[in-house]
C-alpha cells in the first residue's frame, strides 16, 4: 500500500505528542524540521532504490504510493 510506511508512522507519533502535550514547541519542530528532513532522506532513498533496481523499482512506484494510498481503479 505504501513505500514508506516508517516515515508516515514517524510523521504521526510526532503528531500526536505534539497534539497530546499541547506543545505549539513540538507542531513547530514537526512542520520545520521533522517533515523537511524526512522528505529529504525519502528522496534520497528512492534514488538509491532507482540506481540499484533500475526500471524494477520505477514500475513499483507506479503502482505503490509513497506516503499515501493510491487509488486503485
Amino acid at each position: 500500500w505504501l513505500r514508506h510506511p516508517l516515515y508516515v508512522a514517524a510523521f504521526l507519533i510526532w503528531l500526536a505528542v505534539a497534539l497530546a502535550y499541547g506543545s505549539v514547541l513540538a507542531l513547530v519542530v514537526f512542520a520545520v524540521y521533522v517533515v523537511p528532513i524526512y522528505l529529504l532522506y525519502i528522496r534520497e532513498e528512492e534514488r538509491l532504490m532507482i540506481e540499484r533496481y533500475g526500471d524494477t523499482y520505477r514500475d513499483y512506484r507506479e503502482r505503490v504510493g509513497g506516503l499515501f494510498p493510491r487509488r486503485r481503479g
